[in-house]
Protein backbone atom coordinates (compact mmCIF):
# COMPACT_ATOMS: atom_id res chain seq x y z
CA UNK A 1 0.00 0.00 0.00
CA UNK A 2 1.25 3.29 -1.09
CA UNK A 3 2.47 5.75 2.67
CA UNK A 4 -0.23 8.11 3.56
CA UNK A 5 -0.03 11.33 2.44
CA UNK A 6 1.15 13.78 5.12
CA UNK A 7 -2.27 16.58 5.56
CA UNK A 8 0.41 19.01 6.19
CA UNK A 9 2.06 18.75 2.55
CA UNK A 10 -1.54 18.28 1.01
CA UNK A 11 -2.31 21.48 2.78
CA UNK A 12 1.00 23.35 1.55
CA UNK A 13 0.23 22.19 -2.39
CA UNK A 14 -3.47 23.51 -1.93
CA UNK A 15 -2.60 26.85 -0.06
CA UNK A 16 0.41 27.51 -3.42
CA UNK A 17 -2.27 26.72 -6.10
CA UNK A 18 -4.88 28.84 -4.68
CA UNK A 19 -2.19 31.38 -3.90
CA UNK A 20 -1.09 31.64 -7.36
CA UNK A 21 -4.78 31.69 -8.45
CA UNK A 22 -5.36 34.93 -6.35
CA UNK A 23 -2.14 36.90 -8.04
CA UNK A 24 -3.03 39.05 -10.73
CA UNK A 25 -0.92 40.96 -13.05
CA UNK A 26 -1.39 44.42 -13.96
CA UNK A 27 0.31 44.81 -17.28
CA UNK A 28 1.73 48.09 -18.02
CA UNK A 29 2.52 49.19 -21.68
CA UNK A 30 6.29 48.78 -21.76
CA UNK A 31 8.84 46.44 -22.99
CA UNK A 32 9.09 43.16 -21.00
CA UNK A 33 11.91 41.44 -18.86
CA UNK A 34 12.21 38.21 -18.43
CA UNK A 35 11.72 36.44 -14.98
CA UNK A 36 12.81 34.02 -12.65
CA UNK A 37 9.20 33.22 -10.76
CA UNK A 38 6.73 31.37 -13.14
CA UNK A 39 3.89 32.12 -10.67
CA UNK A 40 4.22 36.01 -11.77
CA UNK A 41 4.98 36.85 -15.30
CA UNK A 42 6.97 40.39 -14.58
CA UNK A 43 5.54 42.68 -17.47
CA UNK A 44 7.73 45.13 -16.45
CA UNK A 45 6.85 47.06 -13.14
CA UNK A 46 3.48 46.25 -11.66
CA UNK A 47 2.09 43.75 -9.70
CA UNK A 48 -1.55 44.17 -7.79
CA UNK A 49 -3.77 42.15 -5.79
CA UNK A 50 -7.07 41.62 -6.94
CA UNK A 51 -9.22 39.86 -4.68
CA UNK A 52 -12.11 42.13 -3.92
CA UNK A 53 -10.69 42.71 -0.29
CA UNK A 54 -12.47 46.03 1.15
CA UNK A 55 -9.02 47.52 2.28
CA UNK A 56 -8.08 47.40 -1.31
CA UNK A 57 -9.63 50.62 -3.47
CA UNK A 58 -8.85 52.06 -6.85
CA UNK A 59 -7.28 54.97 -4.41
CA UNK A 60 -5.31 52.68 -2.69
CA UNK A 61 -4.04 50.07 -5.05
CA UNK A 62 -1.05 47.61 -3.16
CA UNK A 63 1.74 48.33 -5.81
CA UNK A 64 4.43 45.94 -5.71
CA UNK A 65 7.27 45.52 -8.10
CA UNK A 66 6.65 42.13 -10.29
CA UNK A 67 9.94 41.49 -11.05
CA UNK A 68 10.97 40.66 -7.21
CA UNK A 69 10.49 37.05 -6.19
CA UNK A 70 6.51 36.77 -4.63
CA UNK A 71 7.01 37.17 -0.81
CA UNK A 72 3.36 34.41 -0.03
CA UNK A 73 6.05 31.66 -1.22
CA UNK A 74 8.47 32.02 2.08
CA UNK A 75 5.75 33.16 3.94
CA UNK A 76 3.86 29.64 3.19
CA UNK A 77 6.91 27.44 3.90
CA UNK A 78 7.28 29.30 7.34
CA UNK A 79 3.56 29.36 8.19
CA UNK A 80 2.50 25.81 6.94
CA UNK A 81 5.14 23.35 8.01
CA UNK A 82 5.63 19.49 10.25
CA UNK A 83 5.52 22.10 12.99
CA UNK A 84 3.03 21.14 15.97
CA UNK A 85 2.12 24.48 15.63
CA UNK A 86 1.81 25.40 12.20
CA UNK A 87 -1.26 26.68 10.33
CA UNK A 88 -3.73 23.74 9.42
CA UNK A 89 -6.87 25.28 8.65
CA UNK A 90 -10.37 23.82 7.26
CA UNK A 91 -10.39 25.90 4.23
CA UNK A 92 -6.97 26.62 3.08
CA UNK A 93 -8.53 29.53 0.92
CA UNK A 94 -9.19 31.29 4.14
CA UNK A 95 -5.75 32.08 4.75
CA UNK A 96 -4.76 32.43 1.16
CA UNK A 97 -6.21 35.52 1.01
CA UNK A 98 -4.97 36.94 4.34
CA UNK A 99 -1.30 35.29 3.63
CA UNK A 100 -1.18 36.96 0.07
CA UNK A 101 -2.44 40.30 1.29
CA UNK A 102 0.33 40.28 4.02
CA UNK A 103 2.89 39.43 1.52
CA UNK A 104 1.76 42.35 -0.69
CA UNK A 105 1.32 44.78 2.48
CA UNK A 106 5.04 44.06 3.36
CA UNK A 107 6.57 44.50 -0.09
CA UNK A 108 4.23 47.71 -0.73
CA UNK A 109 4.90 49.66 2.44
CA UNK A 110 8.78 50.57 0.94
CA UNK A 111 9.03 53.66 -1.11
CA UNK A 112 8.26 53.18 -4.87
CA UNK A 113 12.40 54.33 -5.41
CA UNK A 114 13.45 51.89 -3.39
CA UNK A 115 10.99 49.04 -4.54
CA UNK A 116 12.63 50.05 -8.18
CA UNK A 117 16.33 49.73 -6.89
CA UNK A 118 15.39 46.37 -5.41
CA UNK A 119 13.67 45.19 -8.48
CA UNK A 120 16.52 45.95 -10.95
CA UNK A 121 19.49 44.11 -8.20
CA UNK A 122 17.67 41.59 -8.36
CA UNK A 123 17.06 41.37 -11.83
CA UNK A 124 20.69 41.58 -11.88
CA UNK A 125 21.67 38.91 -9.09
CA UNK A 126 19.03 36.38 -10.65
CA UNK A 127 21.41 37.00 -13.76
CA UNK A 128 24.13 36.44 -12.30
CA UNK A 129 23.23 33.43 -10.37
CA UNK A 130 22.19 31.55 -13.87
CA UNK A 131 25.72 32.42 -14.99
CA UNK A 132 27.33 30.64 -12.00
CA UNK A 133 24.84 27.89 -12.02
CA UNK A 134 23.19 28.63 -8.93
CA UNK A 135 19.75 29.58 -7.16
CA UNK A 136 19.51 32.74 -6.48
CA UNK A 137 17.90 32.59 -3.08
CA UNK A 138 20.75 31.84 -0.69
CA UNK A 139 19.68 29.70 2.54
CA UNK A 140 23.07 31.07 4.79
CA UNK A 141 24.53 27.97 6.61
CA UNK A 142 27.76 28.42 8.96
CA UNK A 143 29.76 25.98 7.15
CA UNK A 144 29.52 27.51 3.73
CA UNK A 145 30.27 31.26 4.83
CA UNK A 146 33.04 31.30 2.68
CA UNK A 147 31.33 30.31 -0.33
CA UNK A 148 28.49 32.28 -0.21
CA UNK A 149 31.22 35.55 0.74
CA UNK A 150 33.51 34.57 -2.45
CA UNK A 151 29.60 34.70 -4.42
CA UNK A 152 28.69 37.91 -3.38
CA UNK A 153 32.60 39.35 -4.00
CA UNK A 154 32.11 37.33 -7.73
CA UNK A 155 28.88 39.50 -8.05
CA UNK A 156 30.53 42.77 -7.17
CA UNK A 157 33.01 42.03 -9.88
CA UNK A 158 30.38 40.76 -12.35
CA UNK A 159 28.66 44.25 -11.73
CA UNK A 160 31.76 46.80 -12.40
CA UNK A 161 32.26 44.76 -15.84
CA UNK A 162 28.75 44.42 -16.49
CA UNK A 163 26.93 48.21 -15.38
CA UNK A 164 28.12 51.36 -17.97
CA UNK A 165 29.33 54.46 -15.66
CA UNK A 166 26.71 57.83 -15.79
CA UNK A 167 29.84 59.74 -16.83
CA UNK A 168 31.33 58.73 -19.98
CA UNK A 169 34.66 60.10 -18.50
CA UNK A 170 34.78 57.63 -15.97
CA UNK A 171 36.36 54.17 -16.72
CA UNK A 172 34.16 52.41 -14.56
CA UNK A 173 31.23 52.38 -12.57
CA UNK A 174 31.29 53.74 -9.01
CA UNK A 175 31.94 50.99 -6.06
CA UNK A 176 29.28 52.31 -4.66
CA UNK A 177 26.38 51.85 -7.29
CA UNK A 178 28.02 48.33 -7.26
CA UNK A 179 27.18 48.06 -3.70
CA UNK A 180 23.76 49.58 -3.32
CA UNK A 181 22.87 46.89 -5.63
CA UNK A 182 24.16 44.33 -3.29
CA UNK A 183 22.08 45.86 -0.56
CA UNK A 184 19.02 45.36 -2.79
CA UNK A 185 19.61 41.62 -2.57
CA UNK A 186 19.87 41.93 1.24
CA UNK A 187 16.59 43.54 1.37
CA UNK A 188 15.20 40.73 -0.64
CA UNK A 189 16.60 38.11 1.30
CA UNK A 190 15.98 39.79 4.31
CA UNK A 191 12.12 39.75 3.60
CA UNK A 192 12.05 35.87 3.13
CA UNK A 193 13.86 36.08 6.53
CA UNK A 194 17.17 34.55 4.71
CA UNK A 195 20.32 36.65 5.89
CA UNK A 196 22.43 37.34 3.24
CA UNK A 197 25.63 39.02 4.67
CA UNK A 198 28.06 36.38 6.15
CA UNK A 199 31.58 37.54 6.52
CA UNK A 200 34.21 40.67 5.74
CA UNK A 201 36.09 39.01 2.45
CA UNK A 202 33.14 41.44 0.14
CA UNK A 203 34.32 44.60 2.04
CA UNK A 204 38.05 43.94 1.64
CA UNK A 205 37.23 43.56 -2.40
CA UNK A 206 35.01 46.51 -1.96
CA UNK A 207 37.61 48.67 -0.77
CA UNK A 208 39.69 47.63 -3.68
CA UNK A 209 37.81 48.63 -6.14
CA UNK A 210 37.26 52.04 -4.44
CA UNK A 211 40.89 52.68 -4.56
CA UNK A 212 41.11 51.50 -8.04
CA UNK A 213 38.32 53.12 -9.09
CA UNK A 214 39.72 56.99 -7.06
CA UNK A 215 43.25 56.14 -8.63
CA UNK A 216 41.84 56.11 -12.15
CA UNK A 217 39.46 58.42 -12.25
CA UNK A 218 40.60 60.80 -9.53
CA UNK A 219 39.36 62.27 -6.02
CA UNK A 220 37.08 64.45 -7.29
CA UNK A 221 34.79 61.25 -9.26
CA UNK A 222 33.65 60.31 -5.59
CA UNK A 223 31.83 63.47 -4.79
CA UNK A 224 28.39 63.42 -5.61
CA UNK A 225 27.04 66.03 -8.43
CA UNK A 226 24.04 67.68 -6.37
CA UNK A 227 22.21 70.76 -8.60
CA UNK A 228 22.49 74.51 -7.72
CA UNK A 229 20.44 76.61 -6.21
CA UNK A 230 17.70 78.58 -7.68
CA UNK A 231 17.90 82.48 -5.92
CA UNK A 232 15.30 84.43 -5.85
CA UNK A 233 16.98 86.59 -8.42
CA UNK A 234 16.93 83.93 -11.01
CA UNK A 235 13.66 83.05 -10.30
CA UNK A 236 12.26 86.26 -11.26
CA UNK A 237 13.92 86.25 -14.52
CA UNK A 238 12.59 82.67 -15.56
CA UNK A 239 8.82 83.88 -14.39
CA UNK A 240 9.35 87.01 -16.65
CA UNK A 241 10.16 84.97 -18.78
CA UNK A 242 6.82 82.61 -18.55
CA UNK A 243 4.85 85.48 -18.73
CA UNK A 244 6.71 87.55 -21.76
CA UNK A 245 4.70 87.08 -25.16
CA UNK A 246 8.22 87.16 -26.97
CA UNK A 247 9.39 83.19 -25.80
CA UNK A 248 10.05 81.09 -29.29
CA UNK A 249 9.79 78.07 -27.17
CA UNK A 250 6.29 75.93 -28.19
CA UNK A 251 5.80 74.78 -24.74
CA UNK A 252 5.84 78.34 -23.11
CA UNK A 253 3.76 79.65 -26.13
CA UNK A 254 1.18 76.95 -25.59
CA UNK A 255 1.13 77.97 -21.89
CA UNK A 256 0.82 81.15 -22.30
CA UNK A 257 -2.55 80.83 -24.58
CA UNK A 258 -3.99 78.55 -21.76
CA UNK A 259 -4.76 81.06 -18.93
CA UNK A 260 -5.54 77.93 -16.46
CA UNK A 261 -2.60 76.48 -17.15
CA UNK A 262 -0.50 79.49 -16.94
CA UNK A 263 -2.17 80.03 -13.54
CA UNK A 264 -1.19 76.77 -12.43
CA UNK A 265 2.70 76.64 -13.63
CA UNK A 266 3.32 79.92 -12.07
CA UNK A 267 2.09 79.38 -9.03
CA UNK A 268 3.77 75.49 -8.94
CA UNK A 269 7.18 77.67 -10.02
CA UNK A 270 7.17 80.26 -7.01
CA UNK A 271 5.23 77.62 -4.59
CA UNK A 272 8.02 76.01 -4.93
CA UNK A 273 10.82 78.48 -5.30
CA UNK A 274 9.80 79.96 -1.64
CA UNK A 275 9.08 76.70 -0.08
CA UNK A 276 11.62 74.94 -1.49
CA UNK A 277 8.90 71.75 -2.34
CA UNK A 278 10.08 68.68 -4.22
CA UNK A 279 8.28 68.20 -7.79
CA UNK A 280 6.55 65.15 -6.39
CA UNK A 281 5.00 67.25 -3.74
CA UNK A 282 3.37 69.22 -6.17
CA UNK A 283 2.62 66.99 -9.14
CA UNK A 284 1.05 63.41 -9.55
CA UNK A 285 3.24 61.06 -11.60
CA UNK A 286 1.95 58.62 -14.13
CA UNK A 287 0.95 55.37 -12.57
CA UNK A 288 0.15 56.95 -9.30
CA UNK A 289 -3.45 57.87 -8.18
CA UNK A 290 -4.61 61.45 -6.51
CA UNK A 291 -5.59 60.33 -3.09
CA UNK A 292 -5.65 61.89 0.32
CA UNK A 293 -1.83 61.72 0.69
CA UNK A 294 -1.60 64.18 -2.02
CA UNK A 295 -1.27 67.62 -2.11
CA UNK A 296 -4.95 69.63 -2.77
CA UNK A 297 -6.26 72.88 -3.77
CA UNK A 298 -7.74 72.65 -0.13
CA UNK A 299 -4.01 72.89 1.21
CA UNK A 300 -4.07 76.48 0.52
CA UNK A 301 -5.86 79.43 2.79
CA UNK A 302 -5.73 82.68 3.12
CA UNK A 303 -5.38 85.28 5.96
CA UNK A 304 -7.30 88.56 5.79
CA UNK A 305 -6.74 90.78 8.53
CA UNK A 306 -7.32 88.89 11.61
CA UNK A 307 -9.43 86.07 9.96
CA UNK A 308 -8.62 82.75 8.61
CA UNK A 309 -10.04 81.78 5.08
CA UNK A 310 -10.11 78.61 3.26
CA UNK A 311 -11.71 79.59 -0.07
CA UNK A 312 -12.73 82.85 0.10
CA UNK A 313 -14.68 85.09 -2.67
CA UNK A 314 -12.66 86.69 -5.86
CA UNK A 315 -13.59 90.55 -3.76
CA UNK A 316 -11.58 89.37 -1.05
CA UNK A 317 -8.76 87.37 -3.19
CA UNK A 318 -8.56 91.17 -4.97
CA UNK A 319 -8.65 93.22 -1.87
CA UNK A 320 -5.75 90.94 -0.27
CA UNK A 321 -2.02 93.32 0.37
CA UNK A 322 1.05 92.90 1.90
CA UNK A 323 1.00 93.95 5.46
CA UNK A 324 -1.53 92.05 7.16
CA UNK A 325 -2.73 89.90 4.25
CA UNK A 326 -0.82 86.57 4.30
CA UNK A 327 -0.94 83.24 2.70
CA UNK A 328 -0.32 79.89 3.52
CA UNK A 329 -0.01 75.95 2.37
CA UNK A 330 -0.38 73.37 4.83
CA UNK A 331 2.16 70.31 3.59
CA UNK A 332 1.00 66.81 2.25
CA UNK A 333 3.15 63.57 2.74
CA UNK A 334 6.53 63.99 1.42
CA UNK A 335 9.76 61.99 0.74
CA UNK A 336 10.95 62.04 4.55
CA UNK A 337 7.24 62.42 5.70
CA UNK A 338 4.78 59.91 4.13
CA UNK A 339 1.89 60.44 6.25
CA UNK A 340 2.48 64.29 7.69
CA UNK A 341 3.16 63.12 11.21
CA UNK A 342 6.42 65.79 11.45
CA UNK A 343 5.59 68.59 9.00
CA UNK A 344 1.91 68.67 8.52
CA UNK A 345 1.19 70.41 11.60
CA UNK A 346 3.31 73.65 10.76
CA UNK A 347 1.54 75.25 7.85
CA UNK A 348 4.34 77.22 5.47
CA UNK A 349 3.56 81.11 5.82
CA UNK A 350 4.42 83.50 2.48
CA UNK A 351 3.98 87.46 2.79
CA UNK A 352 2.17 89.73 0.14
CA UNK A 353 4.69 91.41 -1.85
CA UNK A 354 3.22 93.82 -4.59
CA UNK A 355 4.87 93.85 -7.94
CA UNK A 356 6.86 90.97 -7.02
CA UNK A 357 6.85 88.16 -10.19
CA UNK A 358 8.25 85.75 -8.09
CA UNK A 359 6.06 86.42 -4.96
CA UNK A 360 4.43 82.81 -3.86
CA UNK A 361 1.51 84.94 -1.84
CA UNK A 362 0.24 86.33 -5.36
CA UNK A 363 0.70 83.24 -7.21
CA UNK A 364 -1.53 80.92 -5.01
CA UNK A 365 -3.90 83.97 -4.71
CA UNK A 366 -3.90 84.15 -9.00
CA UNK A 367 -4.26 80.51 -8.97
CA UNK A 368 -7.72 81.00 -6.98
CA UNK A 369 -9.09 83.47 -8.86
CA UNK A 370 -8.33 82.00 -12.55
CA UNK A 371 -8.97 78.92 -11.33
CA UNK A 372 -12.08 78.67 -8.88
CA UNK A 373 -13.65 75.63 -7.04
CA UNK A 374 -16.22 75.66 -4.97
CA UNK A 375 -15.51 74.12 -1.40
CA UNK A 376 -16.91 70.53 -2.31
CA UNK A 377 -14.17 70.28 -4.75
CA UNK A 378 -10.91 71.89 -3.01
CA UNK A 379 -10.16 68.31 -1.39
CA UNK A 380 -10.80 66.30 -4.54
CA UNK A 381 -9.01 68.39 -6.69
CA UNK A 382 -5.15 68.03 -7.15
CA UNK A 383 -2.85 71.28 -5.74
CA UNK A 384 -2.03 72.12 -9.51
CA UNK A 385 -4.21 70.86 -12.69
CA UNK A 386 -3.78 71.27 -16.50
CA UNK A 387 -7.78 71.98 -17.14
CA UNK A 388 -10.98 72.70 -15.45
CA UNK A 389 -11.42 69.44 -15.59
CA UNK A 390 -9.00 68.24 -12.73
CA UNK A 391 -5.95 66.06 -14.81
CA UNK A 392 -3.47 66.98 -12.30
CA UNK A 393 -0.11 68.14 -13.37
CA UNK A 394 2.20 65.22 -14.16
CA UNK A 395 6.32 65.96 -12.72
CA UNK A 396 7.80 65.23 -16.20
CA UNK A 397 5.55 68.51 -17.60
CA UNK A 398 7.41 70.90 -14.85
CA UNK A 399 10.87 69.69 -15.34
CA UNK A 400 10.88 70.01 -18.78
CA UNK A 401 9.42 73.02 -18.54
CA UNK A 402 12.12 74.22 -16.37
CA UNK A 403 14.84 72.68 -18.11
CA UNK A 404 13.38 75.32 -21.22
CA UNK A 405 13.24 77.90 -19.00
CA UNK A 406 17.16 78.12 -17.57
CA UNK A 407 17.83 77.08 -21.31
CA UNK A 408 16.36 80.15 -22.84
CA UNK A 409 18.25 82.33 -19.79
CA UNK A 410 21.72 80.60 -19.12
CA UNK A 411 22.26 77.94 -21.84
CA UNK A 412 22.53 74.59 -22.22
CA UNK A 413 25.73 74.31 -20.61
CA UNK A 414 24.66 75.80 -17.65
CA UNK A 415 20.93 74.50 -17.65
CA UNK A 416 22.42 70.74 -16.87
CA UNK A 417 23.49 72.19 -13.24
CA UNK A 418 20.00 72.27 -12.14
CA UNK A 419 17.22 70.95 -11.68
CA UNK A 420 13.27 71.00 -9.92
CA UNK A 421 15.51 70.24 -6.66
CA UNK A 422 17.26 73.44 -7.33
CA UNK A 423 14.24 75.21 -5.45
CA UNK A 424 14.96 73.27 -2.66
CA UNK A 425 19.00 73.95 -2.65
CA UNK A 426 18.58 77.61 -3.27
CA UNK A 427 15.84 78.08 -0.06
CA UNK A 428 18.81 76.77 1.88
CA UNK A 429 21.78 78.53 0.57
CA UNK A 430 19.79 81.73 0.98
CA UNK A 431 18.54 80.81 4.24
CA UNK A 432 21.94 80.17 5.48
CA UNK A 433 23.26 83.48 3.90
CA UNK A 434 20.75 85.55 5.78
CA UNK A 435 22.18 83.92 8.95
CA UNK A 436 19.28 81.94 9.40
CA UNK A 437 20.10 79.07 12.43
CA UNK A 438 20.80 75.57 11.32
CA UNK A 439 17.41 74.82 13.46
CA UNK A 440 15.71 77.32 11.35
CA UNK A 441 16.66 75.79 8.31
CA UNK A 442 16.02 72.14 8.97
CA UNK A 443 12.38 73.68 10.14
CA UNK A 444 11.63 75.73 7.27
CA UNK A 445 13.30 73.50 4.63
CA UNK A 446 11.40 70.63 6.43
CA UNK A 447 14.34 68.44 7.03
CA UNK A 448 14.85 65.55 9.86
CA UNK A 449 18.52 65.37 10.02
CA UNK A 450 21.43 67.52 10.54
CA UNK A 451 23.24 65.50 8.18
CA UNK A 452 21.08 67.04 4.87
CA UNK A 453 22.72 70.83 5.95
CA UNK A 454 26.38 70.14 4.34
CA UNK A 455 25.00 69.06 0.96
CA UNK A 456 22.57 71.32 0.44
CA UNK A 457 22.97 74.36 3.11
CA UNK A 458 26.21 75.79 1.23
CA UNK A 459 28.08 78.86 2.30
CA UNK A 460 28.52 81.80 -0.04
CA UNK A 461 31.83 82.13 -1.42
CA UNK A 462 32.15 85.55 0.01
CA UNK A 463 31.03 84.49 3.45
CA UNK A 464 33.38 81.57 3.18
CA UNK A 465 36.43 83.73 2.72
CA UNK A 466 35.25 86.20 5.30
CA UNK A 467 35.35 83.67 7.68
CA UNK A 468 38.78 82.46 7.02
CA UNK A 469 39.99 86.15 6.99
CA UNK A 470 38.62 86.42 10.73
CA UNK A 471 40.12 82.84 11.63
CA UNK A 472 43.58 85.04 10.61
CA UNK A 473 43.71 87.73 12.96
CA UNK A 474 43.17 85.10 15.98
CA UNK A 475 45.82 82.84 17.61
CA UNK A 476 45.93 79.45 18.99
CA UNK A 477 46.61 79.28 23.21
CA UNK A 478 45.22 75.59 23.88
CA UNK A 479 46.32 72.25 23.62
CA UNK A 480 44.82 68.87 24.07
CA UNK A 481 45.15 66.74 27.32
CA UNK A 482 47.39 64.13 25.29
CA UNK A 483 49.99 67.02 25.21
CA UNK A 484 50.15 67.79 28.29
CA UNK A 485 53.62 67.33 30.40
CA UNK A 486 53.92 64.28 32.15
CA UNK A 487 53.33 63.27 35.69
CA UNK A 488 55.70 60.63 36.30
CA UNK A 489 59.73 60.62 36.33
CA UNK A 490 61.78 63.88 36.92
CA UNK A 491 60.08 67.00 37.24
CA UNK A 492 58.40 68.04 33.81
CA UNK A 493 59.51 71.21 32.13
CA UNK A 494 56.83 73.68 31.42
CA UNK A 495 55.18 73.49 28.09
CA UNK A 496 55.19 76.83 26.25
CA UNK A 497 52.10 77.15 23.96
CA UNK A 498 54.00 78.56 20.77
CA UNK A 499 52.04 81.42 18.23
CA UNK A 500 54.15 80.87 15.30
CA UNK A 501 51.83 82.07 12.53
CA UNK A 502 51.87 84.50 10.16
CA UNK A 503 48.71 86.61 11.78
CA UNK A 504 50.57 86.28 15.28
CA UNK A 505 53.28 87.80 13.95
CA UNK A 506 51.89 90.48 11.88
CA UNK A 507 49.56 91.12 15.25
CA UNK A 508 52.62 91.37 17.67
CA UNK A 509 54.38 93.73 15.31
CA UNK A 510 51.53 96.51 14.94
CA UNK A 511 50.71 96.09 19.02
CA UNK A 512 54.50 96.81 19.86
CA UNK A 513 54.11 100.34 17.27
CA UNK A 514 51.21 101.09 18.69
CA UNK A 515 52.33 101.04 22.03
CA UNK A 516 55.46 102.35 21.40
CA UNK A 517 52.73 105.35 19.79
CA UNK A 518 50.70 105.38 23.04
CA UNK A 519 53.59 106.15 25.18
CA UNK A 520 55.06 108.62 23.40
CA UNK A 521 51.75 110.09 22.51
CA UNK A 522 51.29 109.86 26.45
CA UNK A 523 54.17 112.43 27.60
CA UNK A 524 53.37 115.17 25.05
CA UNK A 525 51.04 118.15 25.82
CA UNK A 526 48.06 118.70 23.88
CA UNK A 527 49.21 121.70 22.04
CA UNK A 528 52.47 119.76 20.99
CA UNK A 529 50.66 117.09 19.62
CA UNK A 530 48.18 118.82 17.48
CA UNK A 531 51.25 121.14 16.45
CA UNK A 532 52.58 118.30 14.59
CA UNK A 533 49.40 118.18 11.86
CA UNK A 534 46.76 120.45 11.81
CA UNK A 535 44.59 118.36 10.22
CA UNK A 536 44.05 115.76 13.17
CA UNK A 537 40.50 115.90 14.26
CA UNK A 538 39.16 115.82 17.56
CA UNK A 539 38.02 112.24 18.77
CA UNK A 540 36.75 110.76 21.57
CA UNK A 541 38.71 107.89 22.34
CA UNK A 542 35.70 106.05 24.33
CA UNK A 543 33.15 106.21 21.16
CA UNK A 544 36.29 105.16 18.71
CA UNK A 545 37.24 102.01 20.59
CA UNK A 546 33.38 101.10 21.30
CA UNK A 547 33.01 101.52 17.32
CA UNK A 548 36.28 99.48 16.39
CA UNK A 549 34.86 96.80 18.75
CA UNK A 550 31.47 96.99 16.91
CA UNK A 551 33.21 96.57 13.56
CA UNK A 552 32.65 93.07 12.09
CA UNK A 553 35.44 92.87 9.92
Amino acid sequence: MPPAANPCQVFKKAFVASACDSTAVVACPTRKRSGTWSTLQPPYKVAALSLGAPWHSSKNPVVVSARLPPLHHALQSSLFSDDPGSLRPADPAFCTDLVVRVSLASASAAPRSTQNVDARGWELWTQFATLIGTPPLREFEQRHHVREDVIKCMFVLWLRDTLKPRDSRHTSVKPASCLAYVYAVHRVHKAHGLDFFTASIAKRVFQHLLNQYVIENGIESLLPHKKEGISRVLLRRLISQLLSKESSSQLINKIQRDPWLLANVNAALCLCGAAGLRVGEVSIAHGSVFNALSASRANVFFKHSSLLRRNPPVSILRSLRGGNDQVGFTTSGAKNDTHGQFFGSHPVMFNIHDGDPACAGLALINLAIQCPLPDSKLSSSPLFTSSADGTPIRPEFLQRLLKELIVNELGHKEAEKYAWHSFRIGLACCLKAAGAPDSAILALCRWRSLKSLPGYGRLNFDVDAGWRDKAALHVINSCTTTNLPPLRGPTPAPIELFEGSCATEFLNNESRIFENSIRLAEVLPDNVFRAQHAFIPDVNDFNFFQDLGATDF
